[in-house]
């Protein structure tokens, strides 16, 4: 057998198995309904769940999951620990280098906030029947198993998975600093899925995603593209709707199903409409709205700008959306390059509360933009991440790099793939001109992995 059988086929003779180099204890390994009384369950036990549901949980592949323990080694060399490797890959907070180690630390916000995430595993287990694995990380607050079954309730019921059990209780957990347990659950709308082989299973191991260096976030608007930035090693994703329109808020379906297929940080775009920054109270009212339905999903951010008529900050505006969206960091977006002074609007920004600043230097493209990049960079310094944006490619990612002192750059990354359509209309639009019609784009997981390894060269500087 080519495959390691784990959990429920899988009762090993030292009583004890190894789950991600994680060691624990079969006796005390708890599985437990989110709709029943918790209890500690036998491996015997376990089986007559996985029957009774008539599963079977499919092997990790030995190859797979030997290139992956080789990943989370390489990275937890780069980071003082577990917890601040966590924070930063799936919590979304920015990081610094530990002058007394030379690895990196998370920089946790004061005081310390309340979320939760429900996002797939880095490396799951697959399995038959639409099962799926997922890990609900929990921040801010005590993990008990009321608090476990209160979230995973939630998600059977307002999401799209139809929540079967989940794995480590509060005495298991193996991250201090970050709650968290490990969910088996299955789509609403699922289709039977065949046993992978062992091909496959290394096709969809993640690809290494440098801890150190220049972070890459890509720009998405499909759960395709959200497969391809995962796949292709980027840190994070910034979700919209209608890239073609600069990007605009996108719909509760399309942010449900991003963050349960890309393990992930997911920033989400809180735009009404296109055009410029400047909002009625109607206008703002949406926003307000989707920020409040926006926030029961597990995502890791939000992005938000606005302006005045004359172009300054809308000071006013901003502490509000700001104070609706906590406890989750905002993004200041490109607001901010058609604003009348981008230095000083993002400097504003950062005393309001701002966690990240995404520019072009006022420019159409950050190269062009690079020595206003630079500037907001200096004048910012420590106390928010500042991203170079547009135009970022394979051809000038380092370089931009290298010209603004930034550690986080911003791009789409797409490819055109033509539509499936065999009928077409030629003379009637739906908006856009009549030759995109038929052609869509999406992120391209190799140009994603082409940039990544791009920057891997570019080391962050000891403090």
């Amino acid at each position: 057998d080519d495959c390691i059988k784990t959990c429920s086929m899988n009762a090993s003779t030292d009583n004890s198995f190894n789950l991600d180099d994680l060691q624990y204890d079969l006796t005390t390994l708890q599985v437990t309904p989110c709709n029943a009384a918790a209890e500690i369950l036998s491996w015997q036990a376990i089986r007559a769940i996985v029957a009774q549901n008539q599963m079977q949980w499919l092997r990790r592949s030995q190859i797979g999951l030997a290139a992956y323990r080789a990943y989370r080694k390489q990275l937890l060399e780069e980071y003082d620990s577990v917890g601040d490797m966590v924070m930063e890959r799936k919590l979304g907070y920015a990081t610094q280098v530990n002058p007394a180690t030379g690895k990196l630390r998370a920089i946790e916000p004061s005081p310390t906030v309340a979320r939760t995430l429900f996002l797939p595993n880095d490396f799951p287990y697959y399995m038959e029947d639409g099962i799926e694995h997922h890990v609900l990380w929990i921040e801010g607050q005590p993990v008990t198993l009321e608090l476990v079954r209160s979230l995973l309730n939630h998600h059977r019921d307002s999401a799209m998975y139809d929540v079967l059990y989940f794995i480590n209780p509060p005495h298991l957990q193996s991250i201090p600093s970050v709650g968290h347990a490990h969910v088996i659950s299955r789509p609403k709308v699922y289709r039977a899925l065949d046993v992978v082989s062992q091909k496959e299973v290394l096709a969809n191991t993640p690809l290494f995603r440098p801890a150190k260096g220049i972070k890459l976030e890509v720009c998405i608007d499909s759960v395709a593209s959200a497969k391809a930035a995962d796949h292709g090693g980027a840190h994070c994703v910034e979700l919209c709707s209608a890239l073609s329109e600069g990007g605009l808020t996108p719909t509760l379906g399309l942010v449900n199903a991003v963050t349960a297929a890309c393990s992930l940080p997911v920033h989400v775009m809180l735009r009404p409409r296109a055009g410029d920054f400047n909002y009625t109270q109607d206008e703002l009212t949406v926003l307000l709205l989707d920020c409040q339905q926006l926030k029961q999903c597990s995502i890791a951010g939000f992005v938000f700008g606005c302006l005045q008529p004359d172009g300054t900050l809308d000071k006013a505006t901003a502490q509000q959306v700001l104070s609706a969206c906590a406890p989750f960091p905002v993004t200041f977006h490109r607001a901010i390059d058609v604003s009348a002074d981008p230095v000083a609007c993002a400097v504003q920004a950062v005393e309001l509360g701002f966690r990240r600043i995404l520019t072009s230097g006022g420019c159409a493209t950050a190269l062009a933009g690079s020595s206003t990049i630079a500037a907001i960079q200096r004048a910012v310094g420590n106390q928010a991440i500042v991203m170079a944006a547009s135009g970022v490619d394979e051809s000038n990612a380092l370089g931009i790099a290298q010209a603004t002192g930034v550690q986080h750059l911003h791009a789409s990354l797409r490819v055109g793939k033509e539509s499936a359509m065999t009928h077409r209309v030629a003379d009637v639009p739906m908006g856009s001109p009549l030759d995109s019609e038929y052609k869509l784009k999406t992120s391209s997981s190799e140009r994603v992995a082409n940039v990544v390894s791009e920057l891997r060269c570019v080391q962050f500087e000891k403090e």
